[in-house]
């Protein structure tokens, strides 16, 4: 899945469930971006985006799955990771974003949906930060017992991405059973001829997630974990697999990268009637959120 997320990492790149309230830090004019400088892929020209607009038509394009509370922690994530693009320009030299959702979000400017607009009004100049510095706030769809790190899945440390406990989605089922022929899986997963099912061994990183792939301990052959999800169809690297000789059953937690806040987390912790400033609180401790005032 491809999302404003997803690309702000890619290329550059809780902890309970009554966390501390984060402090809604004032910041007088001028602290934020007010635009956000789009890429037009179509004619490479570089429009400026009211900012505000930009977060609705993403919320808008995107459908997540989730509203009320939920939206609104998702809405602050839109705006700190566009916010954040603005300033360091990570994957466009003259631009935060682009208008491609296979680069970037989901984006439309034609139409809003209510629930986009309300979600964006109710947290209107709001921004993560994390000792004063704006936070990539990354949102993937679903998770399993743990988020990952910016570190482990894309190299780079931010120091409220380090992956927490995510005890609200410890209970939910695989997101997706597959069953692979055993002499099927080498060949699919690229090994070479004489790697055997029964030597496969997944390397995880603390998360759970599957950082690398090899046949036998002491195999040179490697692969990422992000590639072999993708080779074996898998929503996410969070999987397991066993066989039996004839069959390899792969479980597969979550939807993603694992990264920042998860979109059904966030969902369930509102369920519990738990307020947007929480539900942030809980995927990215230490950081606070920033109002831009006007």
């Amino acid at each position: 899945m491809k999302n404003f997320s997803l690309y702000l990492f890619a290329l550059v790149l809780c902890v309970g469930l009554l966390p501390v309230v984060p402090r809604v830090l004032p910041v007088e004019g001028g602290g934020d971006a007010e635009v956000l400088h789009l890429l037009r892929t179509a004619t490479g020209e570089v429009a400026e985006v009211p900012l505000e607009d930009y977060v609705i038509g993403v919320l808008t394009a995107a459908d997540y799955a989730c509203d009320g509370e939920a939206l609104k922690a998702v809405a602050v994530c839109v705006r700190s990771s566009a916010t954040y693009c603005e300033t360091h320009r990570p994957t466009h030299r003259d631009a935060a974003a682009c208008d491609d959702p296979t680069c970037c979000a989901p984006l439309t400017l034609e139409r809003f949906d209510d629930a986009a607009v309300e979600a964006a009004a109710e947290t209107r100049g709001q921004t993560l930060v994390y000792e004063g510095e704006t936070v990539p706030a990354t949102t993937f769809a679903s998770g399993g017992k743990k988020t990952a790190s910016a570190n482990a899945v894309y190299g780079t440390d931010f120091p409220c991405l380090r992956g927490v406990e995510n005890t609200i989605e410890a209970d939910e089922p695989p997101t997706k059973i597959a069953k692979v022929a055993a002499d099927d899986l080498p060949k699919l997963l690229g090994a070479p001829d004489d790697a055997t099912a029964d030597e496969l061994f997944l390397a995880k990183d603390p998360s759970g997630r599957v950082a690398e792939v090899t046949f036998g301990l002491g195999g040179t052959w490697r692969l990422d974990g992000t590639d072999a999800a993708d080779r074996l169809g898998l929503p996410s690297c969070f999987f397991d697999a066993e066989t039996d000789g004839t069959w390899v059953t792969v479980r597969c937690d979550g939807e993603g990268d694992g990264v920042g806040l998860s979109r059904r987390g966030a969902q369930k912790l509102a369920e519990r009637e738990k307020m947007y400033d929480e539900i942030l609180q809980f995927y990215f401790p230490g950081a606070e959120i920033r109002q831009q005032t006007e």
